[in-house]
């Protein structure tokens, strides 16, 4: 049976004066794609992939074909002056995979763009002026990590996007939170599996 998963992420404009300016000097990077040189998911390519890059075990080799995962923001202000969570995307796995190779076959095959968080040759990561990440040599350890992750945790998860919004994306305030989540606030870095009425209120945001 498919499963509805959600977690958070940091955007680009988490981090409002260096993530504005990355904005600004760049038209290919909208303010709530992921901070990370190696995006995670990659919600501007035509079909993101989930990875373990970020969260090793907790959630790529759990997918499925079906399964549905709902990305929001880790609450900030983003915007506006009070703090809240933006509802940015709600993606399907449509086709799993055992290594990043494999699924990039299906990428080029599909002439489809690789995604940035496809560990293999030919597809480097975003460049230090596209990221918050604070240095070349941070970019470089940290890279080093995420090889060592994509074949510590092969699975790569192909997603069609049901809903995508970069630029302005739904805001969820508290007292929506709680309305949808039993009067609590869940925690959502490891993922969060919601019952058909949560998905249902979730999607009335849109």
């Amino acid at each position: 049976m498919s499963e509805v998963k959600m977690i958070t992420y940091e955007p680009i404009i988490f981090k409002k004066r260096k993530g504005n300016k990355i904005i600004n000097e760049n038209v290919d990077i909208p303010p709530f794609l992921d901070a990370s040189f190696r995006t995670e998911p990659s919600l501007n390519r035509d079909y993101p992939g989930i990875t373990s890059l970020c969260r090793k075990s907790k959630l790529a080799p759990h997918l499925k074909v079906g399964d549905k995962v709902v990305y929001i923001t880790k609450k900030g202000e983003y915007t506006l002056k009070f703090r809240h969570w933006r509802l940015v995307a709600i993606l399907e796995v449509i086709e799993t995979f055992e290594s990043h190779y494999d699924a990039a076959k299906w990428y080029r095959e599909n002439n489809y763009e690789l995604p940035k968080n496809c560990i293999v040759d030919d597809n480097p990561p975003l460049s230090l002026n596209k990221t918050t990440i604070n240095s070349q040599r941070e970019i470089d350890k940290i890279e080093k990590w995420y090889n060592e992750r994509a074949k510590e945790y092969p699975q790569f998860n192909i997603c069609k996007k049901e809903y995508v919004e970069l630029e302005n994306p739904p805001i969820i305030d508290e007292s929506k939170m709680r309305m949808i989540f039993n009067n609590t606030i869940p925690g959502t870095q490891n993922p969060k599996r919601l019952s058909g009425d949560q998905y249902k209120e979730l999607i009335k945001l849109i």
